[in-house]
């Protein structure tokens, strides 16, 4: 949710209007940022007490390298893209750019002095079993989120293709994600072939 509105607030300030950037298919989930936090929770240990520039760099290198990934991943798994950086001067392929290499770097700093911590804390909230069991349904509902959107989005760029429904489960993708609706949640993504 936080790289939602993350998203959202960026797109106000850099094109004057409020974008939905969706990377889910059921809510308000924009899961790259997700993976980056949970990243930089893991180099915690290592980075948490380094000095402000260490952080920035590391963050700058490995935001990069995981947004040209993930840009990458799609194109070669689904043939489409949800960002292209070719307008942008100092690009690796439209997939990243300087300009948002800087974002990672400066964000992932923040983050790691700000932000880590107070997650920290806040997990010790989930020592209970109720909200244990409320982690553990909602890590549950994510997966699940994360299935049905890999499956709802590999059929749609099949129907983009021409390749027909051959099954039950194909079926039923199409009627519950036509088109229509995939155009909706992912607005942005454009086909590459």
């Amino acid at each position: 949710v936080w790289g939602f509105l993350f998203e959202g607030f960026w797109s106000v300030i850099s094109f004057g209007h409020w974008d939905n950037h969706y990377a889910l298919v059921w809510g308000h989930f924009t899961i790259i940022y997700g993976f980056a936090v949970v990243g930089l929770m893991l180099l915690y240990p290592l980075l948490g007490k380094r000095r402000m520039l260490t952080q920035f760099l590391v963050c700058f290198v490995l935001g990069s390298v995981f947004e040209f990934g993930v840009s990458w991943l799609q194109e070669f798994v689904f043939g489409t893209r949800s960002w292209n950086y070719y307008h942008l001067p100092y690009n690796l392929d439209g997939r990243i750019c300087l300009r948002m290499s800087l974002v990672w770097g400066f964000v992932g700093m923040v983050f790691l002095r700000l932000g880590a911590n107070r997650i920290i804390k806040f997990a010790r909230f989930f020592e209970n079993s109720i909200m244990q069991k409320l982690g553990l349904a909602l890590f549950i509902f994510m997966v699940c989120n994360f299935a049905v959107s890999i499956m709802a989005t590999a059929r749609y760029s099949e129907r983009h293709y021409g390749i027909r429904a051959r099954d039950n489960l194909d079926l039923i993708l199409d009627q519950r994600f036509p088109d229509e609706r995939m155009r909706h949640i992912y607005y942005n993504m454009e086909f590459t072939k």
